[in-house]
């Protein structure tokens, strides 16, 4: 029997400060004005969202290119040298034209603030999960939007058992946890409202923790406070951690190195809102 088509869901959590209501939206609805770059000669836009007939979800898609230089020599690759004025003068490729285009659907699920997107599409083509958090931080970035837009912290959802596999590493030398100040209508329980209080009480809105070993101990300790701030900073930031082997071989992970991620049949759905959606329903099964 052939094999089943599957896509790959992964998510990225939005945290805006400011937070007044329906900012993601607005700013998702702005960045679609823009495009960025995504990696090496790839860039990326997004469309504007629009609100499904299933509450609270928007769905939208991301869309990939590649630029190149039409301008810029051509190589003729039959005689293996400059393609020929008179023929390169033939080319007629409109500006808007863009080659290598990939399309990934998007849906936003406004209670949560939680983007999903398609990280493998029906076609086979990726969207890795550091790509599209690279993409939506230049979007949302003040540098894009302007100065009065707010600072937004873009963040891979991980998988369960993440922030274990870093803090158990062979060896662990250092360890760099970042948090980031989440919104403030999100539940969090009894960790995340320690964590955040240090934040509060200082005025701030991001931490950042790095721990090195002593030269005499064999590797760090995860304390039960280093492992409380841990598990709240891969949800709301990052962790990284670096250690050795035995045989002195470096090992440096973070938690965007084991990204959350569901698989569904194409046959799940009619579309990708569908599709997520079953997804959740054999999560929660499981």
């Amino acid at each position: 029997m052939p094999r089943e088509k599957t896509i790959h869901i992964c998510s990225l959590n939005f945290a805006a400060n400011p937070h007044p209501d329906g900012i993601y939206i607005t700013l998702l609805r702005r960045a679609s004005k823009f495009l960025v770059k995504a990696r090496a000669n790839d860039y990326a836009k997004i469309t504007e969202p629009r609100k499904s007939e299933t509450a609270p979800y928007y769905i939208g898609r991301i869309l990939l290119w590649t630029e190149i230089d039409v301008d810029g020599p051509w190589l003729d690759l039959e005689r293996e040298e400059t393609l020929h004025t008179s023929l390169k003068e033939q080319l007629n490729i409109p500006k808007t034209a863009k080659p290598n285009y990939r399309v990934f659907s998007y849906v936003f699920d406004s209670s949560k603030h939680q983007f999903y997107f398609e990280a493998k599409n029906e076609f086979g083509e990726n969207l890795g999960p550091t790509t599209a958090r690279r993409i939506f931080a230049r979007l949302f970035s003040q540098e894009l939007l302007g100065l009065d837009s707010p600072e937004v912290e873009v963040t891979v959802t991980p998988e369960e058992g993440a922030v274990e596999r870093i803090l158990t590493l062979p060896g662990l030398r250092s360890l760099h946890m970042r948090v980031t100040l989440p919104n403030p209508d999100l539940s969090s329980p009894e960790a995340r409202r320690r964590v955040f209080k240090r934040l509060n009480d200082a005025k701030a809105r991001q931490m950042d923790e790095h721990f090195v070993k002593a030269a005499d101990a064999p590797a760090l300790v995860a304390t039960a406070e280093i492992r409380e701030t841990a598990e709240v900073a891969a949800d709301n930031g990052f962790v990284r951690g670096e250690g050795r082997t035995e045989d002195g071989k470096k090992l440096a992970v973070a938690t965007d190195d084991f990204p959350q991620r569901f698989y569904v049949g194409l046959d799940q759905g009619r579309n990708f809102l569908a599709r997520l959606l079953s997804a959740f329903r054999r999560a929660r099964r499981a």
